[in-house]
């Protein structure tokens, strides 16, 4: 069988915008932390405020009802 890990030892998130290429090098073992951080820092690296970033996740979260704890939510 075919061993990644020996191929690959590091996952490359890449973005270009405007002739700008932003990218960030990350651990096979990353977690989705990691992953969510290195997104951020393409986006803040293609010149979007950080604010305007950190605006967009948190109105994801409503939109998408991730405020609400299923197990809690009165079922009628």
């Amino acid at each position: 069988m075919y061993d990644l890990k020996k191929a690959y030892n590091v996952t490359t998130i890449t973005a270009t915008s405007y002739d700008r290429k932003v990218s960030v090098e990350l651990p096979l073992d990353s977690n989705a932390f990691e992953v969510f951080e290195a997104f951020k820092t393409i986006m803040v690296g293609l010149t979007f405020y950080e604010k305007s970033f950190d605006d967009a996740v948190v109105a994801y979260f409503y939109e998408h009802g991730l405020d609400r704890n299923e197990d809690t939510l009165d079922k009628n």
